[in-house]
């Protein structure tokens, strides 16, 4: 809501703790890669793709990097900012599975660095830490447009306001993204819901579209989408590859899944697009 996000068709991402990932239908469509729940009103539904493994990532890498920086995500990140004005293909970055606190898979996952050389420095690491919550929050996405068309597309959170992040959101998902000028989508949400139920407005879609909320549109560079997409399939190939020895990282009796001692979020049973799979495959 807080977004402007309130019709069929409209997909939203929260890149937070959890990578969530929204949208509207109107109606009902089941399937084995997300949930799908009553909307806000009836008529309308939420199909959800969820795991968590986004944004929090880099938390734990600027705090692992720059212990003694109470700001030391914006710090890296601008340092990223810096390097960022090159072709992304012209420097090697590695590429990073963001599965710290879960994933989306069934199967018990870990985070895992690749193609990392001496020379890579820390503002690369913290690159590859973004692309990699990016790619997941994309294999979510592929998954819902499989629900139907997607008419607006849009990121909140994780610092998608920064433009060079919101740009590599545009250039990895190969779609125009819309970020919100407002900074705390999520309060406007609540206190819009709120203007509805005292009866300041009839409906949510009447309170929305009374804040006139300022939208940056960020379009995807093709060059760079090029990049991305041959990235985002080896990070998809490499998934693939890692899938049978997750298990084995861990000793016996101590397996990630179903034991309490080592506690994960909650991960959904998560179908890879049949049409990446077949190509990695091959």
């Amino acid at each position: 809501m807080g977004s402007g996000y309130t019709r069929p068709g409209d997909l939203s991402i929260t890149a937070g703790t959890f990578s969530i990932n929204e949208i509207f239908r109107s109606r009902p469509v089941i399937g084995d890669g997300w949930s799908c729940r009553a909307g806000y009103r009836r008529g309308l539904w939420n199909c959800m793709a969820i795991s968590p493994a986004s944004s929090s990532n880099l938390e734990w890498l600027a705090r692992m990097l720059l212990p003694e920086e109470k700001e030391a995500a914006q710090v890296l990140t601008k340092e990223v900012e810096a390097k960022l004005g090159r072709s992304r293909g012209e420097r090697p970055i590695p590429l990073y599975h963001p599965f710290l606190f879960g994933s989306p898979y069934e199967a018990p996952a870990s985070a895992s660095l690749f193609g990392v050389q001496s020379w890579h420095d820390r503002a690369d690491l913290f690159q590859a830490m973004i692309e990699g919550t990016i790619f997941n929050h994309r294999e979510h996405v592929e998954t819902l447009r499989q629900t139907g068309d997607v008419h607006r597309f849009g990121v909140s959170g994780g610092g998608s306001s920064q433009a060079s992040i919101a740009q590599m959101f545009a250039d990895i998902l190969n779609m125009p993204v819309e970020i919100s000028s407002v900074r705390e989508a999520g309060a406007l949400g609540a206190a819009l819901t709120a203007s509805v139920a005292v009866g300041l407005y009839g409906d949510l879609e009447e309170a929305v579209a009374a804040q006139e909320i300022p939208m940056n549109v960020y379009q995807p560079d093709p060059a760079r989408a090029r990049i991305y997409e041959g990235i985002y399939r080896r990070y998809v190939a490499l998934t693939l590859a890692m899938k049978p020895f997750w298990s084995g990282l861990y000793e016996a009796g101590s397996e990630v899944s179903g034991g309490s001692e080592t506690p994960v979020g909650p991960v959904m049973n998560y179908a890879l697009s049949a049409e990446i799979a077949k190509e990695m495959h091959s």
